[in-house]
């Protein structure tokens, strides 16, 4: 195909996705607006709405997890609270459309933590490839809703996640390949397995704790269908998967409430539908926005910290927390013989 081709059919796709993406919107809006009364004074409402934005945050403390397990599968191992404002740039970054922004705002708040840019860009895509593959996994357990049938439905994400869990490799060389396709940087010549696997686990859990807070929506706007638990963990993980590869969009846009709200309509009405679909991203973008900005406007505020220079002295992170014997060209630091035995995968 040549170049020119190659052009227009990116262009196409570009206009029927935001075509599609518009639409979904649209109807969403439109069908939601009693349901989000509903949501507001019904009864139980106002515990309900709190329980749901803890959900909100307990996903996202998860895959702060994720990105510091990733981090040291690469051999980068910083603190809970690096992890988390490092995690909490990428949130915001998200909001800007193009797919390198939360990229690039992860990699310069990381490198506050002695983690270089190219590997914190390598860590950026293995994360990508675990948050993708186990979306899909976790995903599946929308099929029965969506798709009828038993709960066989339920034995590929099963069998998916042992099978990720025995051989974290596969992720691995998802990734190599995912990099040699997009042209990324990816640095990794060894990667640690038993941090990758708690990764997979720990990304697992996120989607089923973030899943939750669709459900405790559809629980408000009474639906009482013990189905809808793993349709909404199922669909909200697809929808978010969706979300993500809509690089066209903030925060996948429009796209992740078509998806939601197609999903969520085999199960209550559209109305009601879409009333959880727009509550879901109002609370996620509530938790998501007011919760990293509080995070890095308290990194801001803790810049002034004195820090002691390596030389046989400890060094003062911004964290508050003693780090020795730091490795200052690659950010690693000393680790344990427990760190050093683990056993490592590479690439194939």
């Amino acid at each position: 195909m040549t170049s020119g081709r190659a052009t227009a059919v990116r262009v196409l796709v570009l206009a029927v996705l935001l075509a599609g993406a518009g639409v979904g919107a649209w109807s969403v809006v439109r069908g939601g607006a009693d349901g989000l009364t509903q949501l507001a004074t019904g009864p139980g409402a106002v515990a309900g709405l709190a329980a749901v934005l803890v959900c909100v945050a307990a996903g996202l403390l998860l895959s702060a997890l994720v990105l510091r397990q990733v981090l040291c599968c690469l051999g980068s191992r910083v603190s809970m609270a690096a992890a988390v404002r490092i995690f909490s740039a990428a949130q915001l970054g998200k909001y800007v459309p193009g797919p390198m922004w939360s990229a690039v705002t992860t990699a310069q708040t990381a490198k506050a933590y002695r983690v270089a840019p190219a590997r914190m860009v390598s860590a950026y895509l293995l994360g990508s490839v675990v948050m993708l593959v186990t979306a899909v996994g976790a995903g599946l357990l929308a099929a029965p809703s969506v798709m009828g049938g038993r709960v066989l439905w339920l034995l590929p994400p099963l069998l998916a996640g042992a099978l990720l869990m025995w051989r974290p490799g596969l992720i691995v060389r998802l990734t190599d390949r995912a990099a040699r396709l997009t042209h990324r940087p990816w640095v990794a010549q060894q990667v640690e397995t038993r941090p990758l696997r708690q990764a997979i686990g720990l990304e697992f859990g996120s989607w089923l704790v973030s899943g939750l807070h669709l459900w405790l929506l559809a629980l408000i706007l009474g639906v009482s269908d013990p189905a809808a638990l793993p349709l909404c963990v199922g669909a909200f993980a697809l929808a978010t998967m969706a979300g993500a590869l809509a690089l066209f969009t903030p925060d996948g846009l429009g796209v992740r409430e078509a998806v939601l709200a197609g999903a969520l309509a085999t199960a209550m009405p559209l109305p009601r539908a879409a009333a959880a679909v727009l509550a879901s991203r109002v609370c996620c973008t509530l938790v998501e926005v007011a919760g990293s900005g509080s995070v890095l406007l308290a990194t801001v505020r803790r810049r002034g910290m004195v820090r002691q220079r390596p030389g046989g002295q400890k060094e003062v992170t911004d964290d508050g927390l003693e780090m020795p014997g730091m490795d200052p060209r690659n950010g690693v630091d000393g680790g344990t013989a427990d760190d050093a035995s683990a056993r490592q995968v590479r690439p194939g």
